[in-house]
């Protein structure tokens, strides 16, 4: 799981200045495949973790290029 959620940050620092939507598509993809391939019975606890973490990785490459809060959840 890290080494996978390693990647994932990776690839979002190098695709920061590319356009969002194309990047929330990549994402959503990547996403998906990775917990549908983990997804059996009695999983959804690091389902649920894997996804927080996820969800943080992503907010954290959103601010990033601006360095400051833009978004106001």
């Amino acid at each position: 799981m890290n080494r996978t959620l390693k990647r994932i940050a990776g690839a979002l620092r190098r695709c920061e200045h590319h356009d969002l939507h194309e990047v929330v598509r990549w994402m959503g993809r990547a996403v998906n495949e990775w917990q549908n391939y983990y997804a059996v019975p009695m999983s959804a606890r690091f389902l649920r973790n894997s996804t927080y973490i996820l969800n943080q990785t992503w907010v954290e490459a959103l601010h990033r290029p601006s360095q400051r809060n833009r978004f106001s959840w």
